[in-house]
């Protein structure tokens, strides 16, 4: 693995570009990778996605 500001090069799937949306406490939020399946498509593979519900309500 090599690890990068957007995320991180996976070099045991073929150097895949995989990518990480944070917010605003740096968690990560979605882990997206180029669709492989349609390489000129702007439409990602999500990885994984992480859902929160608040905690505590007002």
């Amino acid at each position: 693995m090599h690890y990068t500001e957007e995320g991180r090069i996976n070099l045991a799937a073929s150097n895949r570009h995989e990518y990480s949306l944070k917010d605003h406490l740096s968690n990560t939020r979605v882990c997206f990778t180029p669709n492989p399946s349609a390489p000129t498509s702007t439409d990602p593979k999500i990885l994984q996605q992480t859902k929160t519900m608040p905690t505590a309500y007002p």
